[in-house]
C-alpha cells in the first residue's frame, strides 16, 4: 500500500531529524541515495501487522521500508494514546477531519 501525499489513506507523518534504527538494527536508508537523516515516515494507524511503513527521504524518494513494519510505530501511537488520552482524541477528530495528520512539522 503506498501512500502518496494526497491520499485518503489516515496516516500520521513523522518527520525525523535523527537516523532511525530498523528491527534487524541497522539505520534505515534511502535505496537510491542512502540519506539516513532527516527521513519523514508515514504511520497508518490501522496498520498494525507486519505492513512496511513507508519512508520519504528530503530528496523526495519514497519507499515501502521492510525493516520497518507498521506496528513499531503503532505501538509507540497505542502508547501515547494511553497516557494522553485527551490529546489523542483531539489528534483523532483531525484526522476524521482533514485524513491526515503532519507532526513534527
Amino acid at each position: 500500500m503506498s501512500v502518496p501525499e494526497d491520499s485518503t489513506v489516515r496516516a500520521v507523518t513523522f518527520k525525523l531529524n535523527g537516523g532511525v534504527l530498523g528491527t534487524n538494527g541497522s539505520p534505515a536508508a534511502c535505496p537510491k541515495c542512502g540519506e539516513q537523516h532527516l527521513l519523514t515516515v508515514r504511520v497508518v494507524p490501522d496498520e498494525i501487522g507486519e505492513t512496511p511503513t513507508y519512508v520519504e527521504c528530503p530528496w523526495g524518494h519514497l519507499w515501502a521500508e521492510p525493516t520497518l513494519p507498521q506496528r513499531v510505530f503503532a505501538g509507540l501511537l497505542a502508547a501515547v494514546a494511553e497516557e494522553y488520552p485527551e490529546e489523542w482524541a483531539a489528534l483523532n477528530r483531525v484526522l476524521a477531519e482533514r485524513g491526515r495528520l503532519v507532526a513534527g512539522a
